[in-house]
């Protein structure tokens, strides 16, 4: 008979884990969203930084400031493309936190 009392708990002791263990994982998600935010930031800053400087193409070389623009832009893009897929994990593992229970 002890083996029958020990299974659920070995079975509950697994779902406590997955909990705990998506709970860890959605802080992560949290703490790197945060990241990408400030970092779509200060490529925005740098953007509107190079930007400015197109208006004195005598003083600055505009290949170079060009090329700066286009890389940031696409920066911008790409962390904006990974920001959406962590947001859509933060959903996702809030779901599977609120439908969990003990």
């Amino acid at each position: 008979m002890r083996q029958v009392e020990i299974f659920p708990y070995l079975v509950d002791q697994e779902l406590i884990d997955n909990y705990t263990r998506i709970q860890y994982d959605l802080e992560f998600f949290k703490e790197s969203k945060a990241r990408i935010i400030v970092r779509i930031r200060f490529y925005k800053d740098r953007l509107k930084f190079y930007k400015s400087l197109l208006n004195e193409p005598e003083k600055h070389p505009m290949s170079l400031v060009k090329k700066n623009i286009k890389e940031l832009k696409e920066g911008v893009e790409s962390n904006r493309d990974t920001l959406i897929e962590v947001e859509a994990m933060i959903d996702r593992m809030n779901n599977i936190l609120k439908k969990t229970r003990f």
